[in-house]
């Protein structure tokens, strides 16, 4: 999920201690989560940014906050190459889904 990365751009930075999927644990535990990241955009994101990031919050946790919705999330990317290689006539054995990803800065 990336919580919490300062390499992943300005918002992720802020968001910490989310369960995965967000009802692995009971509401009242997840709204303090919530709160504490909350918190933490309130005190320390860029003014100008702070409204945007609390909207956004709200947003992608209402994306997914129920089993149906996470699900729906996460099938969405794979439905798209579906579509696109029936489109295109790619068969799906010949169809890899992978992560590349490069951090420039060490860490350790």
């Amino acid at each position: 999920t990336h919580q919490g990365a300062t390499w992943a751009g300005d918002f992720i930075r802020y968001v910490t201690g989310l369960p995965f999927p967000l009802t692995a644990v009971p509401q009242t535990q997840l709204d303090v989560a919530l709160e504490t990241i909350r918190d933490g955009i309130k005190a320390e994101a860029p003014w100008t940014r702070r409204g945007g990031m609390l909207a956004y919050l709200d947003e992608q946790v209402a994306a997914m906050d129920t089993p149906q919705k996470l699900i729906g999330v996460m099938n969405a990317p794979f439905k798209t190459v579906e579509e696109w290689a029936k489109a295109n006539g790619i068969k799906p054995q010949d169809i890899t889904l992978g992560e590349f990803g490069m951090i420039r800065q060490e860490y350790g």
